[in-house]
């Protein structure tokens, strides 16, 4: 299955849709308002949590960061 068409992505397929590091994509994850599910000890990032958080953060124009 491609990339684009998942339900969900692991951490290191969203430091390739975010081309981020992987600490930077970790610390995301720790965040209370960033959308994961945890299964065990394995984090997924479901794509429409992750493309609604997206939007959020552009339209949060007050100056919030991603990391």
């Amino acid at each position: 299955m491609d990339n684009e068409q998942a339900l969900c992505y692991d951490v290191k397929d969203l430091c390739g849709l975010l081309q981020i590091s992987r600490p930077t994509a970790y610390e995301l994850v720790h965040r209370e308002d960033f959308p994961k599910i945890r299964i065990g000890r394995r984090v997924l990032i479901p794509r429409a949590g992750l493309e609604k958080w997206l939007e959020d953060q552009t339209d949060n124009r007050s100056g919030g960061s991603v990391a």
